[in-house]
């Protein structure tokens, strides 16, 4: 692949350099997490974001001043864990600073075609909203930001609620929306940060089907065929005592996807759920991996503080992270039988075969997936976040909606039971489609 919006860890630490210093900087210098007793060797950074407020009195967060904001990153290398936790930190900041000159509020029937169509968006069936709140209407007021349709090649207004994770909630009307970072990217160039956005969509998409419908994935075989980054990792968790599973997750998408367990019974993350979307099925592996070793450090010292939720009742389940939490405790091994018990086998060297040829560049890559998308009557579109001290760094932050696809599943309470997509799917997959009272009574393990 050519490089376009690719840089190395070295050009990403150079080129952020100006906007990370404690006291000035958009974020703070990324810090290493030390690697707990019984943890893969694998490194981890994380770097905290500014307080946003301080600088923009219009923006609220949902958080307190002993919390924060923050991005990490993992590898096996320290220079490109500290280079990932630069981004997402800088993503984590652009996914909340807003102009507020260019919020609109309106309806979308006075919109009318140059808005989205709020139905669109996976929502919850009238047995999940008791009073309909959370249901999404046309016809009452939300705050709204113009993009650009992907699909469509044109102009469209989108939901400020689905873009900004910032000042949420301040119409009735956005309450169908969950403000969540899930579509958020930073790339050297602006086709790269789309389509890895997008991928990132998918891959919520795809963790919240397999959950749901407990579909039988096809473990992952590693064989030779495995390169010397995935195999280097597999050692390091092993040797850390972390039993690793990987399954095929590829959806109707036809984006090679890879569901990830991590077992380790001793530890004090028993089990870890995650999932990685590429355009080539090692790179998944690889990404999940990485990124494991990251939610392990964030949920390991939740694990040691009193719960926020009722074990008991897993409707207090409302945070990204209880599932997650609940799940460290090995106890809860059977909620995962439907993966570790699957029948289907599948080599690594058979997936690889099967996938498409890389693409070319940036554009072939969005194009893909883009076309992909218009073929299934799928709507995209993007919202340019970048701020301006990233893009004088030649950076591009962007966020892309997917109203079609399905969002993680955060809230036990809420599966977006009304989403076609949430039956039409495992159909289209070959699997069965469950009906909603036939969905995994389970918490949804990621986080």
């Amino acid at each position: 692949m050519r490089k376009n919006g690719y840089l190395d860890a070295g050009e990403l630490l150079e080129r952020t350099a100006p906007l990370v210093d404690a006291e000035t900087g958009l974020i703070a210098p990324p810090a290493e997490i030390p690697v707990e007793c019984g943890e893969a060797d694998i490194v981890v950074y994380s770097s905290t974001v500014s307080w946003l407020p301080h600088a923009q009195a219009h923006i609220t967060l949902a958080l307190d001043k002993s919390q924060s904001l923050a991005g990490s990153g993992s590898s096996t290398q320290r220079k490109w864990a500290k280079a990932k936790a630069i981004c997402e930190a800088l993503e984590r900041y652009c996914n909340c600073s807003f102009d507020e000159r260019r919020v609109v509020t309106a309806t979308r029937d006075e919109l009318g075609g140059e808005a989205l169509d709020l139905c669109r968006f996976a929502h919850a069936s009238r047995s999940e909203s008791n009073d309909g709140s959370a249901l999404p209407r046309n016809d009452v007021p939300i705050r709204w930001l113009q993009g650009y349709s992907l699909t469509h090649r044109r102009p469209a207004y989108v939901p400020f609620g689905a873009v900004y994770v910032s000042s949420a909630y301040q119409w009735q009307g956005e309450a169908f929306i969950q403000p969540i970072s899930s579509g958020s990217a930073i790339a050297a160039s602006y086709e790269r940060a789309c389509a890895t956005a997008i991928m990132e969509l998918i891959e919520r998409d795809t963790l919240t089907l397999t959950w749901l419908h407990q579909l039988p994935l096809s473990h992952i075989d590693i064989d030779e065929s495995a390169g010397p980054e995935l195999r280097e990792r597999l050692a390091r968790a092993q040797a850390s005592g972390i039993e690793t599973y990987f399954f095929d997750a590829t959806t109707d998408l036809g984006m090679p996807s890879a569901y990830c367990l991590q077992w380790q019974p001793e530890g004090e993350v028993a089990m870890m759920a995650m999932a990685a979307t590429r355009f080539d099925i090692e790179d998944a592996l690889v990404r999940v991996i990485d990124e494991a070793a990251s939610s392990r450090a964030a949920i390991a010292p939740l694990s040691r503080r009193p719960r926020l939720y009722n074990p008991l009742d897993f409707r207090t389940f409302t945070r990204l992270t209880d599932g997650a939490v609940y799940y460290a405790d090995p106890a809860h091994r059977a909620a995962f039988d439907f993966l570790l018990q699957s029948p289907h086998r599948i080599d690594l060297a058979t997936l690889k075969r099967r996938q498409a040829s890389a693409p070319e560049d940036d554009h072939e890559m969005l194009d893909r997936l883009v076309s992909r998308f218009a073929e299934l009557d799928y709507e995209l579109c993007v919202v340019d976040q970048t701020v301006g001290p990233v893009a004088d760094c030649g950076l591009f932050a962007v966020r892309v909606v997917a109203p079609d696809l399905l969002p993680l599943t955060v809230n036990y309470n809420l599966k977006f039971g009304a989403a076609p997509r949430l039956y039409e799917a495992p159909k289209r997959m070959g699997h069965r489609a469950k009906s909603y009272a036939e969905f995994n009574r389970w918490p949804q393990p990621f986080a």
